[in-house]
């Protein structure tokens, strides 16, 4: 999906998964190392996002509202600051144990 705002298009690579298997982990740190490489090698921005099924609800009217209830809002501005960095679900988990998600 593409989102447009005033900074320029990010292209993002969202992946929902209704099964969190043994090695997605490692799946989504090299979905993210691609989203590195393809961003430094082109300029343009790619991004990488994991929503497990039991994350996933309804009133997500937009799609930034699913990037800041699954990241959180100071999360999803430093990842537009950060294109070539893109947080594993773990970081996303830890990051929601500390509170600051």
């Amino acid at each position: 999906m593409v989102q447009r705002d005033h900074s320029g298009d990010r292209n993002w690579i969202v992946e929902t998964k209704g099964r969190v298997w043994e090695g997605t982990e490692e799946k989504d740190a090299a979905m993210s190392e691609w989203c590195r490489q393809v961003s430094a090698a082109t300029g343009d921005t790619w991004k990488y996002l994991r929503v497990d099924q039991p994350e996933f609800r309804p009133d997500f009217a937009s799609f930034r509202k699913l990037v800041v209830a699954l990241i959180g809002e100071r999360m999803f501005r430093e990842r537009d600051l950060a294109p070539e960095r893109t947080m594993t679900q773990a970081e996303v988990r830890e990051a929601r144990d500390e509170g600051r998600a």
